[in-house]
């Protein structure tokens, strides 16, 4: 039995990636999950040329995510009125406040409301397209479109 190419770049790469993924989450069990969702992103859609770029910079996305979930739910899980490290100051948080009032303000509609639900619902791609009815690849398309509205937005603050 002949496994797919994509499959086979993969599997030629996952120690790799698992190491890369355990350094940036500093957890071998969300390393291993990483990995794991990564696979399932991936599969079939690894382009034959370039597929190491690809997985790693996928993998990296991933990585971010997760860390954004582990934040979000350690504020939320802890006293909002206390800072939560010493780098959690006032002005973190007035920063924070800005860009939760740009977004709210300047991106538009579907945009917007794909990256709350991406952000504060902590929803994947796949559950923000079936509950807005588009296609995934339109959910991680508004998703970068807001990202790069921000990242705009934060070099001029």
């Amino acid at each position: 039995m002949n496994a797919d190419p994509s499959t086979t770049a993969f599997m030629a790469l996952r120690l790799r990636l698992r190491q890369y993924a355990s350094r940036v989450l500093c957890s071998e069990a969300e390393a291993d999950d990483a990995v794991q969702e990564l696979f399932l992103r991936t599969w079939r859609k690894i382009p034959a040329k370039g597929e190491a770029a690809y997985l790693f910079a996928s993998l990296r996305n991933i990585c971010v995510d997760s860390l954004r979930r582990r934040t979000l739910a350690a504020r939320h899980d802890a006293d909002p009125g206390q800072p939560q490290h010493e780098s959690d100051t006032l002005e973190d948080r007035e920063i924070i406040e800005r860009i939760g009032t740009f977004v709210r303000q300047r991106l538009s509609g579907n945009v917007r409301k794909v990256f709350e639900m991406h952000v504060y619902e902590q929803l994947d791609y796949d559950e923000i397209a079936a509950r807005t009815g588009s296609t995934p690849e339109a959910v991680r398309t508004a998703m970068s479109r807001a990202r790069k509205a921000i990242r705009e937005y934060v070099r001029i603050l």
